[in-house]
């Protein structure tokens, strides 16, 4: 079984693989949250106080927020992992993606990471949801063992290394 989900779902992705790393086969983050305390210090006015019901007021929290972040567990995640980000995304960083794909890769985890430029918090493109689906498609086939006749699908991922910033030529 593979779970899935972007942004506050992609947290859901992270945290199931890491504090429950024997339900899952795989997880696709869509521009998801890796480290709470990150998200807070860097989100809205309209937001910035959300967080102090649901973890705790920072700092008094801080440990709080480091232990029910998917990056402060990251050793715990073993099964493949793909990541999707908008690289101008202002609702959650790139540089959440990319501390969950640099740890996961120092542990030698199983890590695919797609950025798209141009594209923010979800896509709007016609070539990054293509791309972006396309690509969902390609990792699972791949975890479980089917394959895609459509080759512009390919997810170009060797040893599980994967890193593509992936950009519309007809728009670059």
């Amino acid at each position: 079984m593979a779970v899935t989900g972007a942004s506050a779902g992609g947290f859901v992705v992270m945290a199931s693989l890491a504090f429950h790393p024997a339900v899952f086969a795989a997880g696709i983050s869509i521009c998801g949250v890796s480290d709470i305390a990150t998200l807070v210090a860097g989100t809205h006015k309209f937001e910035s106080r959300y967080f102090d019901t649901l973890v705790g007021p920072l700092p008094e929290a801080a440990e709080r927020y480091a232990a029910r972040s998917p990056l402060g567990a990251i050793d715990r995640i073993r099964v493949p992992l793909l990541m999707i980000q908008g690289a101008d995304d202002r609702i959650v960083s790139p540089d959440q993606a990319e501390g969950i794909v640099r740890g996961l890769r120092a542990n030698g985890a199983p890590v695919a990471y797609l950025l798209f430029d141009g594209e923010g918090h979800g896509f709007r493109g016609a070539y990054a949801l293509r791309r972006a689906i396309g690509a969902q498609l390609a990792f699972l086939g791949r975890v479980f063992g089917f394959s895609l006749t459509d080759p512009t699908f390919d997810l170009d991922i060797d040893n599980w290394t994967g890193h593509a910033r992936c950009h519309d030529a007809n728009t670059a």
